[in-house]
Parts: C-alpha cells; sequence; structure tokens
C-alpha cells in the first residue's frame, strides 16, 4: 500500500501541471492524490493506533499534527514560487519536495 500510494500521490501532482482541461485535474488531484493520501494516511493511521497502549492519544494527536505542518510547509512553498517560476514549475516543485519527503519501503 505504501509503495503504490506513493506513486500514485507523485503521479498526480506532476500530471496535474500539465493538466489544460477540468477533467485533468479532476483525475489528476482528485483521483491519483486522493487515492494515493488515502492508501498513506490510513495505514499509518492505524499502525500508530497499533503500536500504542499507554500513551495512544498523543501519538494519534502528533501524527495528525504532522498532516498539519506538512499543509503548511506545501503552502509556504507555493506561495514563494508561484509568482517569480509559474503554475507549472511551482507544482513540479512540490512534485520533487513530496518525491524527497516521501517514505522509503523499507521502513
Amino acid at each position: 500500500m505504501l509503495i503504490i500510494g506513493v506513486i500514485l500521490n507523485i503521479i498526480g501532482i506532476f500530471t496535474t501541471s500539465v493538466c489544460t482541461t477540468y477533467w485533468q485535474v479532476f483525475l489528476a488531484q482528485g483521483v491519483c492524490i486522493g487515492l494515493g493520501s488515502g492508501l498513506l494516511y490510513i495505514p499509518s493511521l492505524s499502525l500508530v493506533a497499533g503500536s500504542f497502549t499507554k500513551r495512544r492519544p498523543l501519538a494519534v494527536g502528533l501524527l495528525a499534527c504532522g498532516i498539519g505542518i506538512g499543509a503548511i510547509v506545501f503552502v509556504c512553498v507555493f506561495r514563494g514560487l508561484i509568482d517569480s517560476k509559474g503554475f507549472s514549475y511551482t507544482v513540479r516543485a512540490i512534485g520533487m519536495l513530496s518525491l524527497l519527503l516521501s517514505p522509503s519501503p523499507s521502513t
């Protein structure tokens, strides 16, 4: 699930940079990134919840906070690049950042 989720997320991000019509954006963002994120989030949530018995609420809370922090970082990158580089380059830069920060299959 991890490998398929990462691949779907990366494909969705990079294909968003070349979209020209609404249905292409729907397929890239809605289907690829939606399925990929679901394949990454649900197993991580269940692994964290199953691994901790004593401080489970704290562990799940920290997991949820990490998602919010990632969203803030991506928005800052987007705002910093959109005016100077354009939409396509900005989305590709976000895709590269996402690829570099993706979990490896060995973990």
